[in-house]
């Protein structure tokens, strides 16, 4: 049986080979989203060419990204309580039992 861990793992794996599909097939991309979003698959495509899709190792930067839009988000009243994002963090142990190879 697998722990959580280890499922986790495994979903966020795929997770990323599917990130790995989108930005070797941007058109692809867009075009699955064009209808839903009602946007021109050009400009759909032009936005998939310019973002990431895969997973990224988390950083410091990339926490502090974070803060900054949950900051934003109570201050906007979308969020009833202000957050500190670091709360959210696994411990290190746990963070790297999760983490695909490929980003740690």
């Amino acid at each position: 049986m697998l722990s959580w861990c280890s499922l986790v793992r495994v979903f966020l794996e795929e997770a990323d080979k599917v990130g790995e599909w989108a930005e070797k097939n941007p058109t692809d991309v867009a075009k699955a989203f064009a209808p839903e979003l009602k946007l021109d698959v050009s400009v759909l495509e032009k936005v998939a060419r310019r973002r990431t899709f895969r997973l990224r190792k988390l950083t410091p930067g990339i926490i502090a990204e974070q803060q900054k839009v949950a900051d934003f988000y109570f201050q906007e009243k979308v969020i009833p309580r202000k957050i500190d994002i670091r709360d959210a963090i696994l411990p290190t142990q746990q963070y790297q039992a999760i983490t695909p190879q490929r980003i740690r």
